[in-house]
């Protein structure tokens, strides 16, 4: 198949694609063994240059390979590396962000890989976001960035972007009425400044940090044998869920919290609950609601909860629900612990994780 004809046939049959690619000035280049031969590079007075081959030995992943480039354009991510301090890291999250829009794509950069490397990572979330969940398993990703670094060769004119404006694509191919919905989605998440989905976080970090069991269940079918009943992953754990009750704290922030909370009861753990403000005022088991008022007011002490998990109950994970404004905590936590914090004077200094709470609660 030659350049030339998949042009006439994306005519027809991909009009979104077709209009972006003729938007762009291109360069033949000869093909190479690794099949990778597409690329983006811009030339001296800023014009973007597509490098494609003049023929393909293998159509389908060629035009996949193809297609993959141009959504890199289109959401903007070459112009974007030189912002991040790892740029191995961020192309990684700019490909997991692109390769959800291709179906039979074949790459080591795709959730469903990260998945084998034990890194289980939400779906439709912002390359920003993306990276900053894998930088901090960067030591594990090592292995997979070495692997894909053919992959990572088509992205290697990217620097060559930096300060430049992103490319219209998106607004001229709208024009023309075949602008996918979700991809017009994705450009609004991507043209935004990173902020954390933390309800999703949340879920990542008990997946990580707490077991499961196997259930049947007749409303899925064996992978295995194709038969029903099948088999789900049930979460199994003790959590105990600690809410900050100190003077600081309002009642937008304590409702907020509340409804994770609730959230959290449904998938089954048992959870705990303990109010704490310079000392543990309550200490109870989740009783499906919420209750009508909560004990304290005072200052902020986080080592009463600390001490608590290592005497009374012994949980397998520690969430603690505060605004994070109060001294580092002398106790140090034996058990993994995640803080969901909300406000703009939090404890740099605390111990464990982290989610910083940048766009409100309760969403």
């Amino acid at each position: 198949m030659s350049f030339s004809d998949l042009l006439l046939d994306w005519c027809i049959s991909e009009p979104f694609y077709s209009d972006c690619l003729a938007q762009l000035r291109r360069s033949v280049v000869e093909s190479s063994k690794t099949g990778l031969d597409f690329a983006l590079k811009m030339d001296q007075q800023g014009a973007v240059i597509l490098e494609h081959p003049t023929n393909f030995l293998e159509p389908e992943q060629a035009v996949l390979l193809l297609k993959h480039e141009l959504l890199h354009l289109l959401f903007g991510h070459p112009q974007q590396v030189a912002a991040f301090s790892e740029p191995e890291i961020y192309e990684l999250a700019t490909d997991l962000v692109v390769n959800q829009y291709l179906s039979g794509v074949s790459s080591p950069f795709c959730l469903e890989k990260l998945g084998d490397w034990g890194i289980e990572l939400p779906t439709g979330l912002s390359s920003g976001e993306y990276y900053d969940l894998l930088l901090p398993q960067k030591d594990i990703l090592q292995p997979l960035l070495n692997e894909g670094q053919a992959q990572l060769w088509t992205h290697r004119f990217w620097p060559q972007f930096q300060h430049q404006p992103k490319p219209a694509l998106a607004v001229l191919s709208q024009n023309h009425g075949h602008f996918p919905a979700d991809l017009q989605r994705q450009l609004n998440l991507e043209g935004q400044s990173p902020t954390l989905p933390w309800p999703r976080l949340l879920q990542h970090f008990l997946k990580r940090a707490l077991h499961s069991k196997l259930k049947n269940t007749s409303r899925r079918i064996s992978k295995r044998y194709g038969t029903i009943p099948g088999t789900k992953r049930v979460p199994k754990g003790r959590i105990l869920a600690a809410i900050d009750t100190s003077a600081s704290v309002d009642e937008q922030h304590l409702s907020g919290f509340w409804n994770e909370i609730e959230k959290l009861a449904k998938h089954g753990f048992d959870l705990k609950i303990v109010e704490c403000d310079t000392r543990i005022q309550r200490l109870y088991p989740w009783r499906g609601e919420r209750p009508k008022s909560v004990r304290g007011g005072g200052g902020t002490n986080f080592d009463p909860v600390l001490q608590l998990t290592q005497a009374q109950f012994r949980p397998d994970l520690l969430l603690y629900f505060s605004d994070g404004d109060g001294p580092t905590p002398l106790v140090k936590p034996h058990i993994p612990m995640l803080w969901i914090l909300c406000g703009q004077k939090a404890n740099a200094d605390l111990p464990g994780e982290k989610i910083y709470l940048r766009g409100g609660l309760g969403h």
